[in-house]
C-alpha cells in the first residue's frame, strides 16, 4: 500500500441514462414545435415586429426552454399539457411558454 490510486470505473445506471435520454428527446420535440408553424408569441403593441405571427427562432426557443422544467417538458410530450401562450421574462426578456393541463389530465400524469 504505497499510496497508489486505484481507478474506480464508474458505471452509469441504465435507468438513469434512459430517463436522461427521454428528457432530452422531450425537450427536442418541444423545441421543434416552438420553431415551426405559424404561431408566434404575438402581442398587441402597434408596430411590433418582434412578436408577429411567426415561430420562434432557434435561439428564442433555446432561451424559452431554459424556463421550462423537465417535468413540464415530459408532461407536454405525454400529452397531459397543452401550450396556451407566451409571457415575457422580466429578467432576461426571453419568451416563456405557458402550459395548461388538458381536460382529463391531472398533475400526476
Amino acid at each position: 500500500m504505497g499510496g497508489e490510486v486505484i481507478p474506480f470505473r464508474r458505471r452509469r445506471c441504465p435507468r438513469a441514462v434512459a430517463v436522461a435520454n427521454q428528457v432530452t428527446a422531450d425537450r427536442a420535440a418541444l423545441h421543434a414545435e416552438l420553431t415551426t408553424g405559424d404561431d408566434g408569441p404575438g402581442c398587441d403593441r402597434p408596430g411590433c415586429t418582434r412578436c408577429g405571427d411567426h415561430p420562434l427562432t432557434s435561439a428564442e426557443a433555446d432561451a424559452a426552454l431554459e424556463h421550462v422544467s423537465d417535468t413540464d417538458a415530459q408532461r407536454y410530450a405525454a400529452g397531459a399539457l397543452r401550450f396556451t401562450n407566451f409571457t415575457l421574462c422580466d429578467q432576461c426578456l426571453a419568451w416563456v411558454p405557458v402550459f395548461a393541463y388538458k381536460p382529463g389530465a391531472t398533475e400526476g400524469t
